[in-house]
């Protein structure tokens, strides 16, 4: 791996900017910019995720020939969603959440990544009306809870506004405890022909 002129290996985003493909150097600025959200650098995380074409929203609309590629930038607008609200800009949160439904055209994996991620923003944001409102409209086309990670965003964003609105505080606690360690079971169970998964 080329390193750095520091000589330190490049970082996501470096390695994605020397790419001759806008889409590689797409997913790098995305890769970096989650990274930077995860570690706890949320301005540094909104300059990445911001920094992206703003074609690639438009192209949230449009399957055409790559569905795997369209489906993959989905993440980083509801992650740049997600990071807008913890920079405290609720209102163009709100705008860009409302943007990725309206491109989802009833397609279910979009509306419940959508719904994940902006029921986590409602629940950080303080907002128990938001939350219920999106965890709803997630949860109605997943009823089988086929999309089990996400599905558990929103389902966690209902015990906390349950529990925050006073419906049962005791009672949400208990499920989203026992949610918890469903999730976590499910992730730690070895199945055949399934790698060992980490913990959490």
């Amino acid at each position: 791996m080329a390193r750095a002129g520091n000589g330190k290996p490049p970082t996501a985003a470096e390695q994605g900017e020397a790419s001759a493909d806008p889409v590689v150097r797409t997913y790098g600025q995305y890769a970096w910019g989650i990274h930077q959200g995860d570690v706890g650098n949320i301005g540094e995380a909104l300059g990445y995720l911001s920094r992206t074409d703003s074609t690639v929203l438009d192209d949230l609309a449009h399957r055409g020939e790559y569905p795997l590629r369209r489906d993959l930038r989905l993440l980083g607008p509801a992650m740049l969603a997600l990071m807008t609200a913890l920079h405290g800009d609720l209102d163009t949160a709100h705008a860009l959440f409302d943007t990725i439904e309206a491109t989802a055209d009833d397609d279910p994996c979009v509306i419940i990544v959508r719904a994940a991620f902006a029921c986590t923003a409602a629940a950080l944001a303080g907002d128990p009306a938001q939350a219920l409102r999106t965890a709803a409209r997630g949860s109605a086309l997943d009823a089988e809870f086929s999309f089990v990670f996400l599905r558990s965003h929103q389902r966690l964003a209902l015990c906390w506004a349950h529990a925050v609105t006073g419906e049962d505080p005791a009672g949400a606690a208990a499920e989203a405890q026992r949610l918890i360690t469903a999730v976590l079971a499910e992730a730690t169970t070895l199945r055949p022909g399934h790698l060992v998964r980490p913990p959490r």
